[in-house]
């Protein structure tokens, strides 16, 4: 592997790093080092410390002369670690000039990031690793990307190779990775061979990924395939493998020639060599139909190859494309100083660090979890298939005095890893009722077995009671936290007319929390832990109120039926204090247009009185539109394309309320006038009107009335 992993050309010192000078000081601990790390994966687990567990002490000495501390306890800012493995591509891409640029662009304030590398057996190794990493930070900084203040003493670059019975060693090779390479082998007896190729595969999202072990017959491009080529490959299982070089057409215009040929995927290598970097598009370049799987292989090792197949057609090759254990890429530590992994790093882009340290930075600025009395509800050993339920006692004098009433949810699964969690992004719904005679019915949930048995929108023939919360699972990622203000459904808990010196049998409320029957993969399932949160009372006497909820308008398809709907009338109530609407509203499915999931141009409104209000998703449909979500608490670097932007949700994250102050807008309750409410949802400005597949908008809302105990009556909404 040692004259193949070089990435970069001889020409430019931070581009490359001497792997034969590292392959000639390890030629004694190489072989030695694969027999261990090979018997450490089947029981590294076993023995290593785990996501959540609290930090050791630990220093590293780093490549400016000082040390990097750790020291065990609360951190005042957490600190992500990275890890590069020089028999990894995906590491020499993730110091590509766009992906330092992304990175200083996006590191948030307070975070500490510290670089080492996993599978460097010397101090010298280490110490050429180090270099090659600060260089590609310093000439980002050189060029303006980022703040050189903003950024001094935040990035620590390990000087040393990793003790192998030190904290970070101990977790690494604990914490699983895989390395794709790629491998030419002769299917002629004693033809020559090419084995462990570094290799970086295409931008997820935009071409497909070949699975481990597919083998594919090695074929020669006649040239860079930037202009048309009419030729067929030999077979529809051949690679071909195409000379790359920068600034002579797009990506997109080389992968449309290589599927046109019949390729059934595409070997890129630089040529000349040069860093690898990720197969990606851009603007309409991204437009162009690809549908065949295409990898960057190291430069040198793709002219070797090219060099066989040109001069040696009597000893064929054939690709073949591998995942290999290695040990884990990443960890981070948050405030609390526990450990905590830092997910799926879906592109070779320092930003995924990025990411993880502002999702920790939003955690640490949430409420402690004792603040103030907190009422267990779910209390994270129910698994999550379907619904669950649980009936709590309620202080109902206390919640009626509180300032501030929040749902605290944290989502755990049955694992410690999130490789241990569920897959694929559903739907959770919590619901309360506190002793109401006719409590709401339960909607029905997005793909849920219960709709068969009426239209989308419709009750499901339970009572469930309002909804309080909503929340996007994440794909394959735990430990995910969000606390979401539901003051303004105080009188959800209060009981019948929201209030609180009402009699009832008991001061319980029953919680239901739904999520489909299928939201769990095999044996993984989701444990939910919610608690009520209650502000204690401020010490102010208040003149104390009763809170009425009023249900709106509900879910349905999002098609030319969806604004058919009956607007509501009402009298402003004697005594009125505020006057509210509150909605839950996220767009799913996808009809023609990607509505009403990740299609842009979807509008929902309100009017009161003729008044409008708006609500839109501006990011739906966008490319990165969920990252910049992730400082607002979505769990970041999850598996799948947890990164696009949507209607009204993200994957791994609470959905926002949208609440409307309507109380200055209101008819006064002595006119005697009925006000008018009315809600639409809209795509591009019109009525949606899909021809397939529509989708559905799952919408939740209220009028929230605040009045004095002393009104004569509550208001009816017809």
């Amino acid at each position: 592997r040692g004259h193949l992993a070089l990435a970069g050309d001889q020409g430019s010192e931070r581009s490359r790093i001497p792997v034969r000078a590292m392959s000639a000081m390890r030629a004694m601990a190489g072989a030695s080092l694969v027999v261990a790390l090979l018997g450490l994966v089947g029981l590294a687990r076993a023995n290593t410390l785990l996501p959540g567990d609290p930090v050791p002490s630990f220093s590293v000495e780093t490549l400016s002369g000082g040390e990097f501390c750790i020291v065990e306890g609360p951190q005042e800012s957490p600190t992500v670690v990275y890890a590069f493995n020089t028999a990894d591509g995906f590491s020499y891409a993730m110091f590509e000039d766009a992906s330092v640029k992304r990175f200083l662009d996006t590191g948030p304030a307070g975070a500490r990031y510290l670089f080492t590398c996993s599978d460097c057996v010397t101090n010298n190794e280490a110490k050429f690793v180090a270099k090659f990493m600060s260089d590609a930070i310093e000439g980002g900084l050189a060029r303006g990307e980022g703040s050189r203040d903003a950024w001094r003493d935040r990035i620590h670059f390990a000087s040393r190779a990793l003790a192998s019975d030190g904290v970070l060693a101990g977790v690494l090779k604990g914490w699983n990775s895989t390395v794709s390479t790629l491998s030419a082998r002769s299917t002629s007896p004693g033809g020559e061979s090419f084995d462990s190729i570094l290799r970086v595969d295409g931008h997820f999202g935009y071409l497909p990924h070949l699975p481990n072990g597919t083998v594919l017959a090695a074929e020669l491009a006649p040239n860079n395939l930037c202009d048309a080529w009419a030729g067929k490959v030999t077979n529809n299982a051949t690679a071909l493998l195409i000379p790359w070089t920068s600034g002579r057409c797009t990506f997109s215009t080389v992968l449309a020639n290589a599927q046109s040929s019949g390729a059934a995927a595409a070997v890129l290598y630089p040529d000349p060599p040069s860093p690898l970097v990720e197969i990606s598009c851009s603007g309409s370049e991204c437009d162009v139909p690809i549908s065949i799987p295409a990898t960057m292989m190291d430069g040198r090792g793709g002219a070797l190859i090219a060099e066989s197949l040109h001069g040696n057609a009597s000893s064929p090759l054939e690709f073949v494309f591998s995942e290999e254990a290695s040990w884990g890429r990443s960890l981070s530590i948050d405030s609390a100083g526990n450990l905590r992994e830092v997910g799926w790093p879906v592109w070779p882009w320092l930003s995924s660090l990025a990411w993880a340290a502002q999702y920790l930075n939003y955690e640490s600025r949430l409420p402690a979890a004792g603040l103030g009395t907190v009422v267990p509800i779910f209390k994270g050993d129910q698994l999550l298939d379907g619904d669950i339920v649980a009936t709590v006692d309620i202080d109902k004098a206390d919640l009626a005095r509180s300032p501030k009433i929040s749902l605290d949810m944290t989502l755990e699964c049955t694992g410690n890893f999130d490789s241990d969690c569920p897959a694929w992004d559903h739907v959770l719904m919590a619901f309360v009722t506190c002793g109401e005679p006719d409590p709401e019915p339960c909607p029905q949930l997005i793909w849920s077995d219960l709709n068969a048995s009426a239209a989308f929108g419709g009750p499901t023939g339970e009572s469930c009671g309002p909804e309080i919360g909503r929340w996007m699972t994440p794909f394959r990622r735990r430990g995910g936290r969000w606390v979401t203000d539901v003051t303004d459904l105080k009188g959800a808990f209060l009981g019948p007319q929201g209030d609180p010196t009402a009699r009832t049998p008991d001061h319980s409320c029953t919680f239901r929390m739904r999520s489909v029957t299928w939201a769990n993969t095999g044996s993984d399932f989701w444990l939910p832990k919610l608690s009520l949160r209650v502000a204690a009372p401020s010490a102010r006497q208040e003149e104390p109120t009763s809170h009425l909820l009023v249900p709106l308008f509900g879910s349905r398809t999002f098609d030319q039926h969806y604004n058919d709907r009956m607007p509501r009338r009402f009298q402003s109530p004697q005594g009125l204090v505020s006057a509210k609407i509150r909605a839950l509203i996220t767009g799913h499915g996808s009809d023609e247009n990607q509505c009403a999931e990740f299609c842009p141009g979807i509008a929902n409104y309100f009017f009161i009185n003729g008044k409008q209000f708006e609500l839109e998703f501006p990011r739906a449909g966008t490319q990165l539109g969920c990252t910049f979500a992730v400082s607002n608490g979505s769990l970041p670097n999850e598996h799948g394309t947890w990164f696009y932007g949507r209607n009204g949700w993200c994957d791994g994250q609470a959905v926002e309320p949208w609440v409307i102050d309507i109380t200055d807008h209101l008819a006064p309750s002595d006119w005697g006038y009925l006000n008018v409410l009315e809600f639409a949802g809209l795509y591009n400005g019109k009525t949606p009107n899909p021809t397939s597949n529509p989708g559905q908008m799952l919408v939740s809302s209220h009028l929230i009335f605040e009045v004095s105990l002393n009104a004569s009556s509550a208001p009816t909404v017809s």
